[in-house]
C-alpha cells in the first residue's frame, strides 16, 4: 500500500518513472492458487505466456504486466467465472506475498512509519498499474481527520481496471488490520466505479466500502497513525529497507531506462519546475510537439504516465529547492506545484519524515 514519515535521516523516496512494468511472481502465483481452487489448472492460465510453471515458485521472477499478466487475469476470471476474483485475491493476499516490502512493513514501529515504508517502496517493487499517494492530515487536523491511502493510475485504463483497483486497495486493507488489528473497525474502502456483484458475499471480510466515488482509496482516522506496533523491530525495518533498495537497483540493472531512449530523457529535461511549477500534461505534450492523447500513449508504452513523471520530479527536485536558503518555503512551495505550504509539509513528510523547515535545517547543516 503506501514511504516513510518515521524519524530522520531517511533516504529518498524512490521514482517508479523508470522502473519496468512487471509483477513480482508472488502475485502470479497467488492468482494460479485462486484458479486453481476453482478447478482451472495453472498450465491453462499460464499457455503461451513465456513464463515457466516453475518460475511461480521463484521469489525474483517477474512477469511483464502486459500483456501477460493482464492476459492472466482475463482468463482467470473468464475461466472461474468468479466476478470477485480481484477482491479474493486481495483478502488471500498476506504480508509474505509482498516480499521484502511486506516484511519491512510488518516491522516498522509505529503505522505511520509503516505507511510510508509501504508507499516508498510500493509502487516501484509491487504495484506496476499504480503509484501510491499517502495524503497526511495537518498537524493541526485534530484525531478525527482521515489519513488517505489514494491510488493514482500509472498506465492507460483497459477493462481490467476495475479487477486491479480491488486487488491493490483490498490487499492494503488486509495489510494494515494484520500489523494492527485494533484499527480494523475504523477502516474505510472507497472505489471510484459503481458497485459491482461481489459485496454482499465479502460483506463480513471486508470494512464499509464506498463506490462511485472520486478515488480509489483507503481511508483511516489520523488517531491511528502513531500507535505503537507489538512486532515493530527497527533494525528489522532497516535491513528491509535494505533488501528493498538492493531489489530496485537489480531491477535498474535489468531493464536500463531511460540512458538509452532519448525521447524519454526529452520529457524528463521539460519536466523541471519553474517559478508557478511543473508543466501540465498539455503543456509537456504542447513541448514535445505532440497531442495530450500521443504523450499518454507514449508514456504507457514504457510503463509510466505524466503523474507518475510528475510526482517522482517533485521528490527529485525537493531537496535541491529546500537546500536554497534564498528561497522561502512558500516559493519551494509554489515551484513543486503545491498551492499552500500546508500541501508541501504533507508531501515532505510522506517523503522524508519531517516537515520542510527540518529537511531544510538538516540539508544546510550537512551543507
Amino acid at each position: 500500500m503506501t514511504a516513510d514519515p518515521a524519524g530522520a535521516e531517511k533516504p529518498q523516496p524512490v521514482g517508479t518513472d523508470t522502473l519496468p512494468a512487471t509483477v513480482s511472481a508472488t502475485y502470479v502465483d497467488l492468482m494460479l492458487r485462486l484458479a486453481e481452487a476453482r478447478g482451472v489448472p495453472a498450465s491453462t492460465l499460464l499457455r503461451g505466456l513465456d513464463f515457466p510453471l516453475a518460475w511461480r515458485h521463484e521469489p525474483q521472477a517477474r512477469m511483464p504486466m502486459r500483456p501477460q499478466f493482464a492476459e492472466l487475469c482475463r482468463r482467470a476470471m473468464a475461466l472461474t467465472g468468479e466476478p470477485g476474483l480481484g477482491c479474493e485475491f486481495g483478502l488471500q493476499a498476506q504480508l509474505t506475498s509482498h516480499g521484502a516490502v511486506g516484511f519491512g512493513y510488518l516491522a516498522q514501529t509505529t503505522l505511520r512509519a509503516g505507511l510510508a515504508f509501504a508507499e516508498r517502496f510500493g509502487s516501484g517493487l509491487r504495484l506496476a498499474a499504480w503509484q501510491v499517494q499517502v495524503l497526511w492530515p495537518a498537524d493541526d487536523a485534530g484525531p478525527l481527520a482521515d489519513v488517505r491511502v489514494q491510488l493514482h493510475e500509472r498506465v492507460p485504463r483497459t477493462d481490467l481496471y476495475r479487477m486491479s483497483a480491488e486487488m491493490v486497495l483490498v490487499s492494503s486493507h488486509v495489510l494494515l488490520t494484520q500489523l494492527l488489528p485494533a484499527c480494523r473497525p475504523d477502516v474505510r474502502l472507497h472505489f471510484a466505479f459503481p458497485e459491482p456483484p461481489w459485496p454482499a458475499r465479502y460483506a463480513h471480510r471486508l470494512p464499509p466500502c464506498v463506490f462511485d466515488a472520486e478515488l480509489n482509496e483507503l481511508r483511516l482516522p489520523a488517531r491511528w497513525l502513531d500507535a505503537p506496533l507489538a512486532q515493530g523491530d527497527r533494525m528489522a525495518a532497516q535491513w528491509s529497507a535494505q533488501a528493498c533498495e538492493a531489489e530496485l537497483n537489480e531491477l535498474r540493472l535489468a531493464h536500463p531506462a531511460p540512458a538509452n531512449d532519448p525521447w524519454m530523457a526529452q520529457v524528463q529535461a521539460w519536466l523541471v519546475p519553474g517559478l508557478r511549477g511543473f508543466p501540465s500534461q498539455a503543456m509537456l505534450a504542447e513541448r514535445m510537439g505532440m497531442p495530450v492523447r500521443s504523450l499518454s500513449r507514449q508514456l504507457a508504452a514504457r510503463g509510466t504516465s505524466y503523474r507518475a513523471l510528475l510526482l517522482a520530479a517533485q521528490r527529485a527536485h525537493a531537496d535541491a529547492l529546500l537546500g536554497d536558503a534564498t528561497l522561502s518555503l512558500q516559493d519551494v512551495a509554489q515551484r513543486l506545484g503545491y498551492s499552500t505550504v500546508a500541501n508541501l509539509a504533507r508531501a515532505c513528510r510522506a517523503w522524508r519524515g519531517q516537515t520542510p523547515a527540518q529537511v531544510r535545517d538538516s540539508l544546510l547543516k550537512g551543507a
